[in-house]
């Protein structure tokens, strides 16, 4: 009976020596998280694995990320790192072909070489190469084009290598608002040499007074001859207040809208008296004859005797 007692009594200090060296066995190290271009730093214990680290710390991972050591990796006392290598599936760009890769970290670079593609003279990436990938990021290949850029009251001509009006816009820190107005469509094909213009859209009340114009009434008389008038009442113009939307570009004044107006004096109109009585006129007569009666003794005096249409006689000297 005693000899169990000391066997178990035994067994639960060689128990007990186990725990505690293996206690003590685990150390503290610091690790650095390398997740692109972002490190955290942690403290933790040797012996766990990679995945529980990154789960302590809150890092969560998707589901085609991986990681350097794996994630089923324990940590030791060598392990200085932990490099997050996200998915991402790039697309890349060059005159007008797309090609798409997927990768695990890495940068633009090594996007380019795993598409098996190599820059041409004066070709350049947009990200840089040095930039990190991220899923669904697309990598514009060209060659540098000189474009002309007119907003915010300046104009100037910038080098670049963007593809698109867009992309050009966001590189030269344009920023639109969605009333702007830009004389090229955003998705757009830059080319060398050309001319952006951005008119800055801005909207204004503004309330004016503005003349009311009178009408004009006739009123007629008979006691007065055809092609006659008179005014028999002078007009007045009146008067409104006008609200109107004005529309600006770049601070000047491209159209307007009105949205309400009301009468401030009625217009009074103007009235004109027009004639109806017929003027009588006397026809005019032609001549019908003409008799020559000299005087007696001299041929060269005499007169004449004009008969005309109407019947009238008339004598005229010679």
């Amino acid at each position: 009976m005693k000899n169990r007692r000391y066997s178990m009594r035994a067994a639960l200090l060689l128990f007990v020596l186990l725990a505690f060296c293996l206690s003590g066995c685990a150390k503290t190290v610091t690790i650095s998280v390398k997740d692109a271009s972002s490190v955290t730093e942690i403290e933790t214990k040797t012996g766990k694995t990679v995945k529980a680290i990154l789960e302590e710390a809150g890092i969560a991972l998707a589901e085609k990320d991986q990681t350097n050591p794996p994630l089923d990796e324990e940590i030791t006392e060598l392990t200085s790192e932990i490099t997050i290598l996200r998915y991402a599936k790039v697309s890349i760009v060059k005159k007008g072909k797309k090609t798409e890769v997927e990768l695990n970290g890495g940068t633009v670079t090594d996007a380019l070489k795993k598409a098996g593609i190599t820059l041409e003279e004066g070709e350049d990436t947009s990200p840089k190469g040095e930039t990190p990938v991220k899923d669904q990021m697309t990598i514009i290949i060209a060659k540098e084009i000189e474009v002309s850029l007119t907003a915010d009251g300046s104009t100037k001509k910038l080098s670049t290598r963007a593809s698109d009006v867009q992309s050009f816009l966001e590189e030269a820190n344009v920023t639109l608002s969605k009333e702007d107005e830009v004389s090229e469509k955003l998705d757009t094909a830059l080319t060398d040499g050309m001319k952006i213009t951005v008119k800055r859209i801005t909207y204004k009340e503004v309330t004016e007074k503005e003349s009311i114009d009178f009408d004009t009434k006739t009123e007629y008389s008979s006691s007065m001859y055809q092609g006659q008038s008179q005014v028999k009442q002078e007009g007045v113009k009146g008067e409104k207040e006008v609200v109107y939307k004005v529309k600006y570009a770049d601070s000047k004044e491209v159209s307007r809208e009105a949205l309400s107006e009301k009468v401030l004096k009625e217009p009074v109109d103007q009235v004109l008296v027009a004639g109806t009585k017929e003027q009588t006129t006397t026809p005019k007569k032609s001549e019908v004859s003409r008799v020559k009666y000299p005087t007696c003794g001299d041929p060269s005096h005499g007169y004449y005797e004009i008969t005309y249409s109407d019947g009238s006689v008339e004598y005229v000297e010679y």
